[in-house]
């Protein structure tokens, strides 16, 4: 049963933004090194957010002086060597970046101006000239070709929008020929229509084929703070934050699509508010903030704590109110992972290299990358890489 009380804040940006320009020029972005920069960062700043390149998890301090400016609110999606970043809710902009071969740093190629309110926001890969992108703006998929950087078709969910013109497309994943796209269905930016809606498209003739909904989860898929994944069977997981505890009655959730089927599973739910959180007080959470997929069932990603909020209202900055956990998909549990309370702005922050899982996290002992050992269990005390500005995303090139 749902406990009786929920969280009335909900986690968006709350502070007006202003364009910033991607660059002043075409230069390449990378902190002074010797070697060759394996990561790509983006740290919070005010109004700004920075886009920049590290070379490993070394103990370091990392400024953004050579990193390139934008707006805040972005999201940056790679696909190789390729980073596109999506300007979302506050602009129509996709930018993009490739990484130099001789060091690892990032050069600015140019930006893809979408339609005037369209707020591109996620970005799915099927290949070097194909990229599915969200339109929160305009209810549509925008289909690109990421190597041109030019828009090539675009798919309408209009006609699938309850009580407007505009389902809010959000998250997205490819399997096979189809594409998934979670729908939001917001009614304010605080409330949304019961159920979670995924429309799935055949993307050989980008025709939407059907939408499936299930009454067990509200707004599923939400930009800038939840991913859809697949998992090593091919079944696909999304996720909702029943409106990050706002509104009552929006529940929070993990659905299933199984492998080769194009339903919910009815046999899948998995409530982070109705799970057993050991080692936090009152053993309770709200909602769970950016998903990492990490194998064998097991995701990462920092969940709400209600005991650790200190008002009424929320504050992502000063509050330190977001443990990072362990979920098991299968055993529908959660174990605490030894590292320390973070703000909400860095919850959004994780990430995977080769053996180790990177949490980017805004502490009281230190701001910056935190590491975890899934194979040992040992955790960093504190930041590995300190971070000029709050971490809010980092990527892993590899080696």
């Amino acid at each position: 049963m749902k406990h009786s009380y929920r969280i009335r804040t909900i986690f968006i940006i709350p502070i007006l933004l202003f364009f910033i320009t991607a660059c002043d020029d075409d230069d390449s972005s990378s902190n002074s090194s010797t070697g060759t920069h394996q990561f790509a960062i983006t740290n919070l700043v005010g109004d700004s957010q920075y886009l920049g390149t590290f070379e490993n998890l070394e103990p370091s301090e990392y400024t953004n002086s050579d990193a390139y400016e934008l707006i805040s609110g972005i999201v940056s999606y790679r696909y190789d060597n390729m980073i596109l970043v999506a300007e979302g809710f506050y602009g129509n902009k996709i930018y993009k970046y490739e990484r130099n071969a001789s060091d690892g740093s990032l050069t600015y190629i140019g930006a893809l101006s979408m339609a005037s309110g369209s707020m591109p926001g996620e970005i799915s890969f099927l290949d070097e000239t194909t990229a599915y992108v969200s339109l929160h703006g305009l209810g549509k998929i925008a289909v690109i070709n990421p190597t041109t950087l030019t828009k090539t078709d675009e798919i309408d969910l209009t006609g699938y929008a309850v009580g407007d013109n505009n389902p809010d497309p959000g998250a997205n994943i490819i399997r096979g020929n189809y594409m998934y796209v979670a729908l939001n269905q917001y009614i304010t930016s605080y409330s949304a229509y019961d159920s979670a809606y995924v429309a799935i498209i055949n993307i050989t003739t980008n025709e939407v084929e059907k939408v499936i909904t299930d009454v067990r989860a509200t707004a599923i898929g939400p930009y800038l703070h939840s991913t859809a994944f697949m998992d090593e069977d091919e079944n696909i997981y999304f996720y909702s934050s029943g409106v990050w505890g706002y509104q009552d009655g929006a529940e929070d959730g993990f659905l299933r699509i199984k492998a080769g089927e194009t339903e919910w599973d009815p046999d899948y739910y998995f409530s982070i508010e109705d799970t057993y959180l050991p080692d936090v007080t009152d053993n309770q959470g709200s909602y769970a903030v950016c998903l990492q997929y990490g194998g064998d069932d097991i995701v990462y990603t920092s969940i709400q704590i209600p005991a650790y909020q200190t008002g009424t209202d929320p504050d992502y900055v000063n509050d330190r109110d977001f443990q990072p956990f362990k979920l098991d998909l299968s055993q529908k549990t959660a174990e605490k992972i030894d590292l320390p309370l973070t703000a909400g702005w860095a919850a959004k922050c994780v990430s995977k290299t080769d053996d180790l899982i990177v949490f980017g996290l805004s502490t009281d002992d230190g701001q910056g990358l935190y590491t975890y050992d899934p194979t040992t269990g040992e955790s960093s005390s504190s930041p590995v890489v300190s971070t000029q500005g709050i971490p809010t995303s980092v990527m892993y090139f590899g080696e």
